[in-house]
Formats: C-alpha cells, structure tokens, sequence
C-alpha cells in the first residue's frame, strides 16, 4: 500500500482520526529512527479499513487481518518518514490553514461544525484528533509540495502522446464517455434553502472550470460529492439506455469536448462533459485542445505518484526502520 497525502487532503472524511481506545494494552510495532509505530495505531488502521468496506455492520466482511495489518504498518512508517522530513525542514502548518481546510470540508459534507463534533461524539471520536489529524495531512502535502510536486515537469509532447494512446484512436466500444461533477441536498432535512445552496455552488464549479482555474477531473475531486468524485468524475463509457433520463437528455446534444449546462437531478444538480462517442459506425473524438486540461492533470498526477513513491524509497533507505510485529 502506498500512500500519497498530496491526493486526499480535500477527501478527509468524518471516519478518519480515531481516538485510542484505552483498553488496548500497547505495545511497539516498528521503530522509525528517534520514532515508533505503536501497535493500537496499527490495529486501529485496521478497523477503519474494515469500516470504509462495510455495508452491513452485522456482518463485516472477510478479510485477511494480517496482510491489511502489514499494509497499514507500511503507511503508518511512510508517515513518519514523512512527519520528520518536514521537521527537519521547518515546514509548519498555520491555525488558519487549518481552519480554512476544515471549513472546506463542511462545506463539502454539507454540515455544520456542531453537527460535525456531534458526529464525531457518535464514532468515539473527538473534535480535537480529528483537528490534529487535519494538521497533519497538511504538514505532509505541504512537504510533498516542496520536494517532489514543484518538481515535476509535464511537457506538451508528453500530453500529445497521452492524448494518441487514450483519445486519438478509434474505439469500438459503442457509447458516450462522460465526465461528471454533482452537489447533492437533503430534501427532507434541508429544505428549498439546501437546494438552492446545492444550485449555487455547482453554478460556481461549473465556472471555475470555464474559467480555466483548474480542470474537470481536479475540480471533481475537490468538489463534487458523488462516487465518481475518486475518479476525477470519470463515469467511463455509457450507453444511451444505461443514462437517467436528465443525463440522457443533456448528453445527446453535446458535441464531445464540450460542457453542459447545471442539470437538477433528484438528489441535486450535475453538469457533465462529453469525451466522445461512438454509436454504430459513428465515432467522434473531442479534439486535443477541450481535453488537454484533463490529460495534464491525470499525467501530471500520475508522474506525482511515481516520484513520491521514488523519495519515500529514498527516505527509507536512509533511516533506521526495525519492525518488531
């Protein structure tokens, strides 16, 4: 398991910094130089993996404890690679940097921060690991910023050439590649308040994406709150009977490259962005030009991850790491 803080910081959900339980007897689980790993952080890594795949909490599913254990172990080593590397750069994190982050993220969930502590309250958590664990993650994209984000270098040709191998060639799968961003609202809790909330801030998106601030994919992972969001809300290929009928209808007027209009949906408002389609013996491709924000953001994160993965390999090999689980 690899990790990568620089891609989840706007994703922090509800579920994350659990708070230790004082009836797990603790003990050493790795030594990281002048640092340890302790074992209840390791198995309480373990729950929330168990709790982020659980539908049914009657019956949780079946999962082999020590391979997730030892993944959860090498995260755990990286973060603290990662903690004091940053220490030793004196790189900070301000109290306003944490505020505005937290303020993001109920902005996100469509909450308050009371019904966010109350929330928290509910999962054994408390308000104030769940803040500590909002500094950390941007000490640590601060970090990776500064020594492999503003590193990377992301050349036309190398877009170009991305562009031939996943747009330019002629697929024969039918149907309609769409990229998605939606806000939901709470119909019942909410009210017409909630839905013009909803409106407004997919109105926004919408702009800043016409505006040419940040492209499709990065401004779904930011800001849409749908499943597609992990995605850079990237539904894949669609067939026109496999579309809501709100989605359909806005889809078969786009020519591909372009960006719909906001569209109500049941839950919320969407707007969408055609790649291309195929139908039949019709194929047609969105030109180079209205998907090259896309392509760089996806080769630019791409190439992030690689590296990132190269200078935490790095660290590693310069460290004290003993395991001792």
């Amino acid at each position: 398991m690899v990790y990568y803080p620089f891609t989840i910081i706007l994703a922090i959900s509800l579920f994350l910094t659990p708070v230790v339980r004082a009836e797990v007897v603790d003990r050493v689980a790795a030594v990281v130089n002048d640092d340890i790993v302790t074992l209840s952080e390791v198995e309480e890594g373990v729950d929330d993996y168990v709790r982020s795949i659980t539908r049914d909490e009657s019956a949780p599913p079946e999962i082999d404890r020590d391979k997730v254990r030892s993944q959860i172990l090498t995260r755990l080593i990286d973060e603290k690679l990662v903690r004091q590397q940053a220490k030793k750069l004196a790189i900070t994190v301000s109290d306003r940097e944490v505020d505005q982050t937290i303020d993001q993220i109920l902005a996100r969930n469509q909450i308050d921060l009371e019904s966010l502590k109350r929330d928290l309250a509910k999962m054994g958590r408390t308000y104030d690991a769940f803040r500590a664990n909002v500094t950390d993650q941007l000490l640590q994209r601060k970090l990776v910023t500064y020594e492999v984000r503003s590193k990377v270098v992301v050349t036309d040709q190398r877009l170009k050439e991305y562009y031939e191998q996943k747009y330019g060639k002629e697929d024969d799968t039918s149907g309609y590649h769409i990229l998605q961003i939606g806000i939901s609202w709470n119909k019942e809790s909410g009210g017409e308040q909630a839905r013009q909330d909803a409106l407004k801030r997919a109105e926004e998106i919408r702009q800043m994406l016409l505006d040419g601030k940040q492209g499709f994919r990065g401004l779904a992972m930011s800001y849409s709150d749908l499943p597609s969001a992990r995605d850079g809300g990237d539904l894949g290929i669609l067939k026109r009977e496999e579309m809501a009928p709100y989605m359909r209808d806005i889809i078969l007027i786009l020519k591909p490259g372009e960006i719909s209009e906001v569209v109500e949906t049941p839950v919320g408002y969407q707007f969408f962005k055609l790649l291309s389609f195929s139908e039949g013996e019709t194929i047609k491709l969105a030109p180079y030009e209205a998907v090259r924000d896309e392509i760089e953001e996806t080769v630019r994160e791409e190439e992030i991850e690689r590296q990132y993965g190269r200078w935490v390999n790095e660290l590693r090999d310069k460290s004290y790491i003993k395991v001792l689980m």
